[in-house]
């Protein structure tokens, strides 16, 4: 009977303990190694600026596996992330140095679509689309910090393909061209201050085309 009791112990003990060690919405796979190993990094000043789970796959090969977080040098939470067997589950959070939400990322499974959500630091909607693996997928749509249309178009692969669209921060159009693979196609048609339209076979790209996170 004590080598019974014995033998259960030896097994169930180590399963509580990895449920205990889950995160609320992501519970953890029992790691190889009974202890993952935390990775730790600090800014300059020696605070903590970035902490992360890991485990130790059967392959010997140590990934992320559980909850990661980042900092801002002032202690100010900066993004939270969750990972399995070494990819991003779930959704990714990121905050601005106010606490404000900077960006809602969606990674889902890695082969479905998620959506992926930015926010300018008034709180305005900045870019919403879908993304696979991390790559933008499909329509997405960008803003100015007044909420009006900024850029508007198709990504393939993480990249701009096809139709798009720019526009100022009044309303009024800016831009509007062809990409193909990530790579832009002329002529396209630039609209000036005053309203008037032009055909152009170059266009500057910090002309037409606002940065966009990443």
């Amino acid at each position: 009977m004590k080598l019974l009791r014995s033998t259960l112990s030896s097994w169930i003990l180590p399963l509580l303990l990895a449920a205990c060690a889950t995160s609320e919405n992501y519970p953890l796979l029992p790691a190889v190694d009974p202890d993952p190993s935390l990775v730790r990094t600090s800014h300059p000043n020696g605070q903590l600026k970035r902490r992360a789970e890991t485990r130790r796959l059967a392959d010997g090969v140590r990934v992320q596996h559980g909850i990661e977080r980042h900092w801002y040098p002032d202690g100010t939470l900066e993004r939270v992330a969750h990972w399995k067997n070494g990819e991003l589950v779930g959704v990714l959070r990121r905050y601005w140095p106010d606490g404000t939400v900077r960006a809602e990322l969606d990674y889902a499974d890695r082969l479905q679509p998620g959506t992926f959500r930015w926010f300018h630091a008034n709180g305005q909607l900045e870019g919403e689309g879908l993304a696979v693996a991390g790559r933008k997928e499909g329509p997405w749509r960008w803003f100015h910090p007044n909420g009006e249309l900024s850029h508007a178009g198709r990504y393939d692969q993480g990249r701009r393909q096809g139709l798009w669209r720019f526009y100022r921060a009044d309303g009024r159009p800016l831009a509007e061209g062809a990409y193909v693979a990530g790579r832009r196609v002329v002529p396209w048609t630039v609209w000036n201050a005053a309203g008037e339209p032009e055909i152009r076979d170059f266009v500057p790209e910090s002309e037409a085309v606002p940065s966009e996170p990443a």
